[in-house]
């Protein structure tokens, strides 16, 4: 559901940074805040840094001290997230139905 609901998220995030933007600042830089409105639009850029956010936060949650972010991106912070990302869904799958539930939900 979280995943679901990241688009609308982020479509109506950069448009109330708009509004807020031209409140305070008038037409100055409208286009700069148009381009950057704009850049929701490429749903592939969008899953790919979705994707690298999910790994840097991994990351730098589980392993930072010994993976620290100015070695990032590494083949240890890939491995650091595929496997945090593995435990995860065994866990998952071996959590009792009410459990499932609410980590889903």
């Amino acid at each position: 559901m979280l995943f679901a609901s990241l688009p609308i998220v982020c479509v109506v995030g950069y448009r109330v940074a708009y509004l807020l933007y031209w409140a305070a600042y008038g037409d100055r830089g409208r286009m700069s805040v148009l381009v950057t409105f704009a850049l929701a639009h490429n749903v592939w850029g969008d899953l790919v840094m979705l994707l690298h956010l999910l790994i840097v936060g991994t990351t730098s949650v589980v392993a930072n001290l010994a993976s620290p972010l100015r070695v990032y991106p590494s083949i240890g912070a890939y491995a650091v997230a595929i496997g945090f990302a593995g435990l995860l869904l065994i866990g998952l799958a071996a959590a009792p139905s009410p459990t499932r539930r609410l980590v889903s939900t």
